[in-house]
């Protein structure tokens, strides 16, 4: 009887390998990976664009570069505009209205007169695909600068006004938009003029208030922002902060001359998880804004994660609702992260797996 051959024993192979070819093209991948994670988010609004909430509030600080616009929409179906960026924007800007497929502004405020806050605003308002219906302005005094906003604010067909103090439009959907300070000359220093003529609001929502401040100052002359708190407070504003959320629209980029100490403890309340501070402007701009003072001073009243850029994460979107505060689709961004997570993890495996095993019979 023949004898049976004995078996032979092969050595198990692993399930990885390992090379320096393998270990670049890991790293080369991955480095992709990463610059897509934090690039995407500046060409997609991974947040939506529109409430999926009919009762939400839904403001966009849109990015502009050196400059600021934001876009509020309003449970009525209202829209807010406030400042419209350079010149250069209004393609931006009519693209992303043609994106929420809004054609009608109900108010357009420009909050000062430096190109970069209304620059874009007689190209929009001249544009007959837009129809703006309400148009407020600060109270800039006279003098011979600033020719081409006075031409714009002193258009017949515009119908700027300056609105009073304390003026408000009030919704039966709930929310207020108040005007705070829209100071008259003489209250108004010889000293950086337009900054300090900066036309400052509030908008309430569902416990949730928004704060736009133009260029207000502090320590300059007059001290913009300590008269917004002196005008607040006469109007009754912020008299329940520990139980609000306050979204900051942060003054002048973010520049070290505004978002005083006295201002800042004065709006925000002592949760600083409640807080969010919104700064728009260019990467890479001259001013270095946001200035290291500024972000200082916001990080005691805001956690990091709070204070969102422009230049770092692209278009900002808050929706506001009564049980619910989202920026940029945060509840979703953690799905988000998680997929690139699980690519990368992919990834790694897929670069060292040992494509030679056979199955073992």
């Amino acid at each position: 009887m023949a004898k049976t051959a004995p078996r032979r024993h092969h050595p198990r192979r692993s399930l990885f390998s390992f090379s320096v070819t393998r270990l670049v093209i890991c790293l080369v991948l991955l480095a992709v990976l990463v610059g897509a994670y934090f690039v995407l988010p500046r060409f997609v609004n991974l947040g939506g664009n529109t409430a999926s909430d009919a009762q939400a509030l839904v403001w966009h600080t849109v990015d502009v570069g050196q400059g600021d616009c934001t876009i509020v929409q309003f449970p009525d179906d209202k829209v807010l505009m406030v400042d419209t960026g350079k010149p250069d924007a209004y393609t931006t800007i009519v693209k992303y209205l043609q994106n929420l497929h809004i054609t009608t502004i109900d108010w357009l405020v420009i909050s000062h007169p430096d190109d970069d806050h209304y620059g874009a605003a007689p190209k929009l308002l001249a544009n007959d695909s837009l129809t703006f219906k309400q148009n407020y302005c600060a109270n800039y005094p006279d003098g011979t600068d600033k020719k081409t906003y006075r031409a714009m604010i002193g258009n017949a067909d515009y119908h700027f006004r300056v609105p009073n103090d304390g003026e408000q439009i009030v919704a039966e959907t709930g929310y207020t938009i108040t005007f705070v300070s829209p100071y008259v000359a003489d209250q108004i220093s010889s000293t950086n003029r337009s900054n300090n003529s900066s036309l400052m609001m509030t908008i309430e929502y569902c416990n949730k208030v928004f704060v736009l401040t133009g260029y207000a100052s502090y320590g300059n002359g007059t001290d913009v922002e300590h008269l917004f708190v002196e005008h607040a407070t006469d109007l009754g504003l912020f008299t329940a902060t520990a139980s609000q959320q306050i979204i900051l629209k942060v003054g002048h980029h973010g520049s070290a001359s505004s978002s005083g100490e006295e201002f800042l403890s004065f709006i925000f309340g002592p949760n600083p998880q409640n807080n969010f501070a919104l700064i728009s402007c260019g990467e890479g701009n001259k001013y270095g804004h946001p200035t290291a003072e500024a972000l200082a001073r916001l990080g005691n009243y805001c956690a990091a994660d709070n204070i969102l850029v422009t230049k770092d994460v692209g278009d900002i979107v808050v929706t506001a609702s009564e049980s619910t505060l989202t920026i940029n689709g945060k509840d979703y961004h953690w799905s988000y992260t998680m997929i690139f997570v699980g690519i990368g993890v992919a990834v790694v495996v897929l670069c060292f797996f040992n494509y030679g095993i056979r199955e073992r019979r």
